[in-house]
């Protein structure tokens, strides 16, 4: 598969979406941009994500990259939760099973599926997850849309069970007009192309090209999928 090639722009396209849900953009600028409306009052609370706390839902190269970024660029706290047993890294500072995922949920700020889609990640992301998260708090899905209950996001959205979301998946694809999403407040949403960038390019060929010569020479290929685990 193609692990770790599109991580780095996709952690750039999800701390897109929690800048432009922090900062009003969404709600407020572009709006006021379209209707070229100078609008200098802010329709939500605008905050920082100095000192804030991100929970990654998978950390594998997406949720790799995201947590480095928002350490290193934000000063952020990071928890995680993955199945693999993944050494930590230094810039993340919990990392536990998929079971501490209720718990995490309620202490960040920012909630991000990096997850990949298998039988036991479906609807991973519903209202018991949404209810315990703090109503100033984003929800990000940057892996797969089938892993949100989108009924229940709906909902948390409507009900401002959350402060906003932003999703670059969504079941289906593309998502209908008529799809209830497109109608609730805070919410970003991007056609599954987080993952596009001229440089996705350059490390795709060079992962092909040396799994080309790995499997010239009898050497372990990189990127071998577990077809057990579905990824």
């Amino acid at each position: 598969n193609m692990q770790r090639v599109y991580a780095p722009v996709i952690a750039e396209s999800a701390l897109g979406m929690i800048l432009s849900l922090a900062r009003g953009l969404v709600q407020d600028a572009f709006p006021n941009f379209k209707a070229r409306k100078w609008g200098t009052e802010s329709s939500v609370p605008l905050v920082d994500l100095y000192h804030k706390t991100i929970g990654l839902v998978g950390l594998g190269g997406i949720g790799t990259e995201i947590a480095r970024r928002a350490h290193y660029g934000f000063e952020m706290k990071v928890l995680a939760v993955d199945p693999k047993p993944l050494p930590k890294p230094a810039f993340v500072a919990d990392l536990r099973e998929p079971g501490w995922l209720l718990e995490m949920a309620s202490q960040v700020d920012v909630l991000v599926s990096c997850a990949p889609h298998t039988r036991e990640t479906v609807k991973l992301f519903n209202e018991s997850v949404f209810s315990r998260m703090k109503p100033t708090a984003y929800f990000i899905n940057v892996s797969r849309g089938g892993l949100v209950d989108q009924e229940a996001l709906v909902k948390a959205l409507k009900e401002k069970k959350i402060a906003g979301a932003g999703l670059d998946v969504t079941t289906p694809e593309p998502l209908p007009a008529e799809h209830p999403l497109w109608d609730c407040p805070n919410l970003i949403i991007t056609p599954h192309n987080s993952g596009m960038a001229p440089m996705r390019q350059v490390r795709l060929i060079a992962l092909v090209t040396e799994n080309v010569r790995r499997y010239s020479n009898g050497v372990a290929l990189l990127n071998v999928v577990d077809k057990a685990r579905g990824y």
